[in-house]
């Protein structure tokens, strides 16, 4: 028996744990025993405690570089120029309102109209951090 056979639930087991998916989970350890097959020659000559220790540490390896990617994908900032691309923000925004209230644009736009002060201190604060070059996430 390999280490893959002895090993596979229990390594996606630690996998769901770790991420909560079990499709994630599944992904995560099929990577690892397709790298297993790469080092097949390599793990034949292990024991079976440095085999599971070769499969966990490579799982862990790749929740590691899981979770970078999610980290860098959560800081992905957009630059916003407001006086050229904040009409179209807005304009988008009251179309996806529509399309979530299932109101038509007219309402919207008179529920927003009572925001419109609170809306033009948002322009205003957008162009103000727009001219000192300060990126703003959306």
């Amino acid at each position: 028996m390999n280490c893959g056979q002895c090993y596979s639930g229990e390594l996606t087991g630690y996998l769901y744990n770790s991420t909560g998916s079990m499709e994630t989970a599944e992904d995560i350890a099929s990577e690892v025993f397709v790298k297993a097959l790469s080092y097949q020659s390599t793990l034949a000559e292990m024991s079976q405690a440095q085999c599971r220790l070769w499969l966990y540490t490579s799982a862990k390896r790749k929740l590691i570089d899981l979770a970078r990617k999610r980290k860098t994908e959560s800081r992905v900032i957009t630059t916003v120029d407001p006086v050229n691309q904040g009409p179209e923000l807005i304009k988008s925004g009251f179309e996806a309102i529509c399309k979530y209230t299932k109101m038509n644009l007219i309402d919207v736009y008179g529920v927003c109209t009572s925001q419109y002060k609170h809306i033009k201190e948002d322009m205003v604060n957008l162009q103000k951090a727009y001219e000192m070059g300060l990126r703003i996430s959306l």
